[in-house]
């Protein structure tokens, strides 16, 4: 069976930037370049792109609101679905993840690029997080 994308990103779990806070690093560089970005860029969108075209489905780039794709949307959190997190400051989606587990209580596992155990949105590094799946769309290649 061939890798899901979660199976993928859970393998990146760990990648980090170099220097910290830097947006960049050997292999930060190679999921932007994916991407189209050569030069060092918030990367959480562009981490999912990687992911993606490591199963070859296509990845909808590093502008996160980008990922925004009517045609994919599911009605609730499954494996290998990715999420869209809404910031109302910035009027717009700033964060991607992909769920790794759902549990029936509600939350969700997922992995996320350029984040921290924080759960910033500007981290440094990929890490797995546990969240609510409440206040989230959710997209899936099929």
């Amino acid at each position: 069976m061939a890798d899901e994308l979660a199976d993928v990103l859970e393998r990146e779990i760990g990648v980090s930037e170099q220097p910290p806070g830097s947006n960049d690093g050997v292999r930060v560089r190679e999921y932007l370049r994916s991407a189209g970005i050569l030069d060092p860029e918030p990367w959480c969108s562009a981490f999912v792109h990687w992911g993606c075209e490591q199963i070859g489905k296509p990845g909808f780039g590093a502008w996160t609101p980008s990922w925004n794709q009517s045609s994919l949307e599911i009605d609730k959190p499954e494996r290998s679905a990715w999420g869209l997190v809404w910031f109302p400051k910035l009027d717009r989606y700033g964060h991607i993840f992909v769920v790794t587990k759902v549990f029936e209580n509600g939350m969700i596992e997922t992995v996320e690029g350029n984040t921290n155990i924080d759960g910033s949105r500007e981290g440094t590094g990929v890490f797995k997080r546990i969240r609510t799946t409440q206040a989230h769309r959710y997209f899936k290649h099929r």
